[in-house]
C-alpha cells in the first residue's frame, strides 16, 4: 500500500528568477480570493508562497492532499501522520489564502523531508486547497496565482482550450491510516513525436518529465547530473510535444529512469502516466485549471500579459555557498546557456561573482538581487576556479527569464 502521497520533481536547485507582486485582500463577501492575487516565489525553480513569517510552502497541483509540518499547525508530530484541521482565525496560511476552514495532513519533520527532500520547504499547497476555489490560474512568469479568472484574460481566446480528466483513487494511504480526497490531478491527452499519451499537468514538477520507457531508448541524453552515488538525472531532447496545433515546449525534457515513480501516479489516478507537464513548459503560458469541468484553458503569457506585471530576469546557473567560504558550488546550469557555452561546469568552484565574495557566504537569491536591478543583459564577472586551469573570471549576463532546461 502507499505510504507517501505524489512526490513532485523537487530538485536541489536554486532560483533563477526574482520578484513577485503583492497579494490582495480577499473580498469581504466571499471567503474566497476570488478576485485577489497570491503573490508567489520561485525556489528551487518551483511556485513558492511564502507567508509573513518566511516559512515557504510550494504550490503543487500534483499532490492530492496538502502536507505540512506538523510544527507549523501547532501540533506533534506523529507516525502515520494525522489530518488537522485549522479555520483563517488560528492559522495565518488559510486567511492569506481565503480560505474559510481546511483539514491538512500533519507531517513529522522526517517523513516530510523523506518526501520532499532538505529543501527547506515548511508544507505543500495541494490541489484539495487549490481547487476550492473552482478555478486557478497560475502565472509562473509573472509569479503570481490567483482564484479565478484575471481580468486580463477577458478579451482573450485560449491558444488551447484541452479537456481534462480529474482523476484520483479517492483516498491516499500511510500505511492503514487513509485520508479521502476528491478527484484533483489534471490529466490530458498529449502527442509525444507524433504518439498520443496521457501527461498530467504538475506545478510540483520543475521540469517536463518523460517516463523513459516512452521514448527511443537509444537517444543520446544531453546533461547527466551525478551524485555520489552516480548518475541521478539525465537531459535528452524530443522532436515534438503538442496537444492539438499547439507546440507545448522547447525539445528539451527531463529522462526518468526511475519507471516506480509513474507506477505509483499510475496506481493513484487509475490511469497510466507518461509525461508530467512541469514548470518548463507552464512558465511559457498563463494556465487557468478548472476544476468545477475538468477542463484546462492556455495562454501564451507574453502576448497581452497583465502591463502590472514586472518583466522576470534571470541568469542561466545556479550557485550554492559553501560552509567553507571557500567557494560557491555550481549546482544548477541551463542547458546550452550562456554560463555552459562559457564553460562554466557543474561542481566549479566560484569565488566571486560580481563584487560578491565566496567568503560572504549569500545564497542564490542575495547574489541576484543586485543583478537584476539594472536592465536585462546587465554584464558581470564571475571568478572560476575549476582545479584543471586554474583561476579564470568569465563575463555573463542577466537575461529574460527562460525556464533552466
Amino acid at each position: 500500500m502507499e505510504r507517501a502521497p505524489h512526490q513532485s520533481n523537487v530538485l536541489v536547485a536554486v532560483s533563477l528568477a526574482a520578484g513577485a507582486l503583492a497579494g490582495c485582500s480577499p473580498p469581504r463577501d466571499n471567503p474566497l480570493l476570488s478576485e485577489g492575487r497570491i503573490a508567489l516565489e520561485t525556489r528551487l525553480e518551483l511556485p513558492t508562497y511564502v507567508d509573513d513569517s518566511g516559512r515557504a510552502f510550494v504550490v503543487d497541483t500534483g499532490t492530492p492532499r496538502s502536507l505540512f509540518r506538523a510544527a507549523v499547525l501547532g501540533v506533534a508530530g506523529s507516525s502515520p501522520p494525522r489530518a488537522v484541521e485549522r479555520t483563517a482565525d488560528d492559522w495565518d496560511v488559510l486567511a492569506n489564502w481565503g480560505i474559510r476552514r481546511a483539514e491538512v495532513l500533519a507531517i513529522p519533520d522526517e517523513e516530510f523531508e523523506a518526501i520532499v527532500g532538505p529543501t527547506g520547504f515548511d508544507g505543500i499547497i495541494g490541489a484539495d486547497l487549490l481547487r476550492v476555489g473552482g478555478v486557478v490560474t497560475f502565472h509562473m512568469s509573472g509569479n503570481y496565482l490567483q482564484f479565478g479568472r484575471p481580468a486580463f484574460l477577458d478579451d482573450r481566446i485560449p491558444i488551447a482550450e484541452v479537456e481534462s480528466s480529474l482523476r484520483g483513487s479517492g483516498e491516499i494511504c500511510w500505511d492503514n491510516d487513509c485520508f479521502p480526497y476528491g478527484p484533483s490531478r489534471f490529466v490530458v491527452d498529449v502527442e509525444l513525436e507524433g504518439r498520443p499519451v496521457a501527461a498530467m499537468v504538475d506545478t510540483g514538477a520543475t521540469l517536463l518529465t518523460v517516463m523513459e520507457d516512452a521514448i527511443d531508448s537509444e537517444r543520446p541524453s544531453t546533461v547527466e547530473v551525478t551524485n555520489a552515488e552516480g548518475v541521478f538525472r539525465t537531459m535528452s531532447r524530443l522532436d515534438a510535444l503538442a496537444t492539438g496545433q499547439l507546440e507545448l515546449v522547447e525539445p528539451v525534457v527531463d529522462l526518468v529512469p526511475f519507471s516506480n515513480r509513474f507506477v505509483r501516479l499510475a496506481s493513484q489516478l487509475g490511469h497510466p502516466v507518461d509525461v508530467l507537464l512541469g514548470n518548463s513548459m507552464l512558465r511559457e503560458l498563463v494556465v487557468v485549471l478548472d476544476y468545477d469541468h475538468g477542463r484546462v484553458e492556455l495562454y501564451p503569457a507574453t502576448e497581452g500579459a497583465d502591463p502590472e506585471l514586472p518583466d522576470p530576469v534571470g541568469v542561466s546557473f545556479g550557485l550554492e555557498p559553501q560552509d567553507d567560504g571557500e567557494c560557491y558550488r555550481v549546482d544548477r546550469l541551463k542547458v546550452d546557456g550562456e554560463a555552459m557555452q562559457a564553460g562554466l561546469a557543474l561542481g566549479d568552484c566560484v569565488r566571486q561573482v560580481d563584487q560578491m565574495l565566496a567568503s560572504e557566504r549569500l545564497t542564490m537569491a542575495e547574489l541576484l538581487e543586485p543583478l537584476l536591478g539594472p536592465e536585462v543583459g546587465y554584464g558581470f564577472p564571475v571568478v572560476v576556479d575549476d582545479g584543471d586551469r586554474g583561476e579564470r573570471t568569465l563575463l555573463l549576463h542577466t537575461e529574460r527569464f527562460v525556464p533552466p532546461n
